[in-house]
């Protein structure tokens, strides 16, 4: 009886786990990394580094995955997205995969102060930053089509821009 009632509670966590892991967090709720989101996915509201990161632990300005799940048991490709300081990106290439996008972490920036121009429109487009409710979602770049782009990020609350080229990758 004490073997069955040991199984079923670890049972009970590791479903616990599993819902945790599936329904992500709510945007008042703190992720492990430090970033807030409906899906965890928003960079946290410190600034970010320097050299363009994508939050997963390896490099992934190419548009690789991150696999979670057991491999072989249906588990799911997650990308992570690359995320930009816009005070720090001025001069830089960014590499993005055509199924990635760049992130601009806005700090302690309202993410509606952000706009951004692609130079070649074909190749990404600016996605604005907007509260939704109790969640908040950051500006950013989403790659079109492979090829090449200047993107000039503009801070519309102190006229700041900041100009990047960007790569798109298939």
């Amino acid at each position: 009886m004490g073997i069955r009632f040991a199984k079923i509670s670890v049972g009970l966590a590791i479903g616990m786990l599993a819902v945790t892991a599936f329904t992500g967090c709510a945007s008042n709720d703190s992720c492990a990394t430090g970033r807030t989101g409906s899906d965890c996915g928003a960079p946290a509201t410190t600034a970010a580094s320097t050299t363009p990161t994508n939050n997963g632990g390896t490099t992934n300005s190419t548009g690789t995955g991150i696999t979670t799940g057991a491999p072989g048991a249906g588990g799911t490709s997650v990308i992570a997205p690359i995320i930009i300081d816009p005070t720090e990106i001025s001069g830089q290439v960014v590499t993005v995969g055509l199924n990635n996008v760049i992130v601009i972490s806005a700090g302690t920036t309202p993410v509606t102060s952000f706009t951004a121009t692609v130079g070649e429109p074909t190749i990404g487009k600016f996605v604005p930053g907007k509260v939704d409710g109790s969640a908040t979602f950051n500006p950013g770049i989403q790659p079109l089509a492979a090829g090449a782009s200047t993107v000039t990020i503009t801070n519309t609350d102190t006229g700041v821009s900041s100009l990047f080229d960007m790569i798109v990758t298939p």
